[in-house]
């Protein structure tokens, strides 16, 4: 269902429970915004998402991912940019938007108080903020978390990477400069050529484990084994995308391709994850597919465990000037 209000349009999708809605605000410090919530009354996380190419994927390239993690009652303020332009700069940009986005007068309470489909949804970013990042949106949010964990108003609690690719911010073995609880979700099929003599989207040398190596901990990197770079985006951009990132269906025929269970595996992962790191020592329940995915997903899945016990002192961001 699309309702139009003023100049921005609404997106709705009714489930069994409750109303999960979409609307877009374009410019805001350089970035279109995003946002997928909850229509309930209530008081929820927020998940600020940055997409692939460093921003310039659009952020409705993913709206069924993202609207599978609002249908669990977790906001995404999903952050694009039409400009291609460097990291450094979107970095800076993304600085801008996170002191507006966390103003507790004028961001993300205002934008949720003057939509009249969400008057009493509170946007908890003050005490529940995590990050989400796909393919080189990683290296922005990585940068950004290297400076400084938030704002004056707002400190990032977690950091869910999606496939992260990088070759200027992280130098392993040497450890960056923060440390926070970090879920890497990679998939098997990122350092893989969509065709011969073609590069990969995520080369081994600039990816994935490449951030978990320069990641202190804790940290967890989970391998979604028969899925490419881009399957997580909606069709038609997925198809578009194969003829650059390789994809579950190139693989032998006998392979089972289910993007939408995939999709909402990876949301899954994502909300549980979110929401066990936020929850502390309440919350171990929903990191048990951690330790075992496989009774948790209906994709293939593998995972590098994590050694360390989270806890208050070392789960949340510290940045180490």
């Amino acid at each position: 269902m699309k309702l139009a209000f003023g100049a921005v349009l609404f997106y709705s999708v009714v489930t069994a429970y409750s109303v999960t809605i979409h609307w877009s605000v374009p410019s805001i410090t350089s970035f279109n915004v995003d946002i997928y919530t909850t229509t309930d009354d209530g008081i929820y996380p927020v998940i600020i998402f940055m997409t692939g190419f460093e921003g310039l994927v659009p952020a409705s390239f993913y709206s069924n991912l993202l609207t599978k993690i609002a249908d669990q009652k977790i906001i995404v303020i999903a952050v694009s940019q039409i400009q291609n332009i460097t990291a450094e700069y979107v970095e800076k940009k993304f600085t801008q938007f996170m002191v507006f986005i966390t103003n507790p007068t004028k961001g993300a309470k205002k934008l949720f108080k003057n939509n009249p489909l969400t008057k009493t949804v509170i946007p908890d970013i003050e005490n529940q903020l995590a990050f989400l990042a796909h393919s080189a949106g990683c290296h922005v949010l990585t940068l950004y978390l290297t400076k400084r964990c938030g704002t004056k108003n707002a400190q990032v609690k977690l950091f869910v990477m999606m496939d992260p690719v990088d070759g200027y911010v992280t130098h392993p073995p040497a450890k960056l400069s923060f440390n926070t609880s970090v879920l890497i979700m990679s998939t098997g099929l990122d350092a893989r050529a969509a065709y011969p003599g073609e590069p990969a989207c995520a080369p081994d040398s600039m990816s994935n484990n490449r951030f978990y190596q320069c990641l202190s901990g804790p940290k967890w990197l989970l391998n979604f084994t028969n899925y490419g770079h881009a399957d997580m985006l909606d069709e038609p951009a997925r198809v578009g995308n194969n003829i650059i990132c390789s994809t579950c269906s190139q693989l032998p025929i006998a392979t089972t391709c289910n993007y939408e269970k995939f999709r909402q595996d990876e949301a899954n992962a994502i909300v549980n994850f979110t929401q066990g790191i936020l929850n502390g020592i309440n919350g171990q329940q929903q990191l048990q597919f951690l330790q075992q995915p496989q009774l948790y997903f209906s994709s293939r899945v593998t995972i590098k465990p994590n050694i360390q016990e989270v806890k208050p002192s070392n789960g949340f961001c510290q940045h180490y000037p």
